[in-house]
Protein backbone atom coordinates (compact mmCIF):
# COMPACT_ATOMS: atom_id res chain seq x y z
CA UNK A 1 0.00 0.00 0.00
CA UNK A 2 0.92 3.86 -0.77
CA UNK A 3 -0.51 6.60 0.70
CA UNK A 4 -0.29 9.24 -2.47
CA UNK A 5 -1.69 12.59 -3.34
CA UNK A 6 -5.40 12.97 -5.68
CA UNK A 7 -3.64 15.02 -7.85
CA UNK A 8 -0.72 14.01 -8.44
CA UNK A 9 -0.07 10.65 -7.70
CA UNK A 10 3.11 10.67 -6.13
CA UNK A 11 4.14 10.90 -2.34
CA UNK A 12 1.97 13.34 -0.21
CA UNK A 13 4.79 14.60 1.76
CA UNK A 14 5.59 15.11 5.30
CA UNK A 15 3.25 17.68 6.43
CA UNK A 16 0.65 16.42 4.60
CA UNK A 17 0.72 12.74 6.53
CA UNK A 18 1.44 14.67 9.70
CA UNK A 19 -1.98 16.50 9.65
CA UNK A 20 -3.38 13.27 8.23
CA UNK A 21 -2.63 11.76 11.57
CA UNK A 22 -2.88 15.06 13.85
CA UNK A 23 -6.64 15.86 12.12
CA UNK A 24 -8.67 13.17 12.89
CA UNK A 25 -6.92 12.71 16.45
CA UNK A 26 -7.93 16.83 17.43
CA UNK A 27 -11.63 16.37 15.98
CA UNK A 28 -11.58 12.88 17.65
CA UNK A 29 -11.30 14.07 20.55
CA UNK A 30 -13.74 17.88 20.07
CA UNK A 31 -16.74 15.49 19.05
CA UNK A 32 -16.06 12.55 21.64
CA UNK A 33 -15.14 9.81 18.84
CA UNK A 34 -17.94 10.68 16.95
CA UNK A 35 -15.78 12.01 14.02
CA UNK A 36 -13.23 8.79 14.43
CA UNK A 37 -16.28 6.22 13.64
CA UNK A 38 -17.61 8.04 10.80
CA UNK A 39 -14.32 8.43 9.90
CA UNK A 40 -13.37 4.85 9.74
CA UNK A 41 -16.77 3.47 8.19
CA UNK A 42 -16.73 6.79 5.81
CA UNK A 43 -14.76 4.27 2.78
CA UNK A 44 -17.86 1.83 2.97
CA UNK A 45 -19.79 3.97 0.40
CA UNK A 46 -16.87 6.53 -0.57
CA UNK A 47 -16.39 6.14 -4.57
CA UNK A 48 -12.63 6.14 -4.17
CA UNK A 49 -12.55 4.46 -1.15
CA UNK A 50 -11.18 7.59 0.65
CA UNK A 51 -11.75 8.43 4.47
CA UNK A 52 -12.91 12.05 5.20
CA UNK A 53 -9.18 12.48 6.46
CA UNK A 54 -8.27 11.73 2.71
CA UNK A 55 -10.42 14.05 1.47
CA UNK A 56 -9.33 16.90 3.72
CA UNK A 57 -5.44 16.46 3.05
CA UNK A 58 -5.51 15.73 -0.88
CA UNK A 59 -4.60 11.99 -0.24
CA UNK A 60 -5.90 8.64 -1.36
CA UNK A 61 -4.15 5.37 -0.90
CA UNK A 62 -3.18 2.75 -3.09
CA UNK A 63 -2.16 -1.00 -3.95
CA UNK A 64 1.22 -1.38 -5.09
CA UNK A 65 2.47 -4.62 -6.82
CA UNK A 66 6.06 -5.51 -6.30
Amino acid sequence: LRLVGVESGSPIGVWRAVGRYVVPSLLGNITFGIFGLIDYLWPLWDPLGQRIVDKMMRSVVVSVRS
